[in-house]
């Protein structure tokens, strides 16, 4: 189950990485934005577009939600992260 969670919040922060390069303003991520488009990158936007590839962020996001919760045990510290990651903004 820890190697599933790892998966799926890994996939989860990359694909939210590729909308927020696509769709954020630089100074509100504080980083450049749009190099993934410009350097022709295969990311998830480019091959899914923006919704499409927010729908699959939520699917990983959920997925790493729920194996923490099988994990079981107190774990209060780990789902606040995991949270945190599937809706960060910048």
């Amino acid at each position: 189950l820890a190697q599933e969670l790892g998966q799926a919040i890994g996939l989860a922060f990359q694909i939210i990485d590729d909308i927020l390069d696509a769709t954020a303003d630089t100074q509100h991520i504080g980083k450049p934005t749009g190099l993934d488009s410009s350097a022709n990158k295969c990311t998830y936007v480019s091959l899914y577009g923006v919704d499409e590839a927010r729908k699959r962020a939520d699917v990983y996001s959920q997925h790493a939600l729920d194996s923490a919760h099988a994990i079981g045990g107190s774990n209060k510290r780990l789902l606040s992260i995991l949270e945190k990651i599937a809706q960060r903004s910048y």
